[in-house]
């Protein structure tokens, strides 16, 4: 890689996740916004709105009510043509009736995507609140032990303080010591349970590939 064995290297870590602070109905209303299968979910509800559209025009019935009328004066003509209108027209009226099983159809399938819809926004609504309550266990969690790191710290420069005036003994600061390690330690993994928990709320919210 070129680079020279006498120069020490420091590794940087991975960048800290964060996400926006907001109660969680402003989280709810964000998933809502983001998510794709709630915006699939509209389209499939706009498309069965608009067959219904369709079915209703195909439904009514376009009665002819003129024709091209005959110059003719025989009677049994006219009322012929007469008829034959009127048998359109019928038979027009009977297409529409055809068409109140496709208009049936039709709204039965827009009832069933608007259920769809709203089992939708119920699964986002609760996994937004759950994965909210994971993500502020993990930062309570994280605070706590940042607090009980810091403590050690505090204890372990005392412990130091005294070793060195030999007050205590050196078990003593190698118990001080490990004290500590292990506080930094569980710190560390809190906050990756932290980072963890931030980046799915991003997900469950519809902000990933968004930063």
């Amino acid at each position: 890689m070129g680079l020279s064995p006498l120069v020490d290297i420091t590794l940087s870590g991975i960048p800290a996740m964060s996400i926006q602070e907001g109660d969680v109905s402003g989280q709810i209303l964000e998933a809502m916004v983001n998510r794709l299968e709630l915006k699939i979910s509209d389209r499939r509800v706009a498309l069965m709105e608009g067959t219904i559209k369709m079915a209703i025009a195909a439904f009514l019935p376009r009665i002819i009510l003129f024709g091209n009328y005959t110059n003719s004066s025989d009677s049994y003509q006219y009322y012929e043509n007469i008829l034959s209108y009127g048998i359109c027209g019928i038979l027009t009226l009977f297409d529409g009736f055809a068409s109140i099983q496709r208009y049936k159809a039709a709204k039965q399938e827009h009832q069933q995507a608007m259920i769809q819809r709203e089992q939708s926004c119920m699964k986002i609504m609760l996994e937004v609140i759950n994965t909210r309550n994971l993500l502020d266990r993990a930062r309570e969690q994280k605070d706590l032990l940042v607090m009980e790191r810091d403590a050690s710290i505090t204890a372990l420069k005392e412990v130091e303080a005294k070793w060195r005036e030999g007050l205590v003994t050196g078990s003593d600061k190698l118990s001080a010591v490990s004290r500590y390690t292990t506080a930094e330690t569980n710190v560390n993994l809190a906050d990756y349970q932290y980072q963890v928990a931030v980046v799915t709320m991003k997900d469950v919210m519809g902000l990933t590939g968004k930063d």
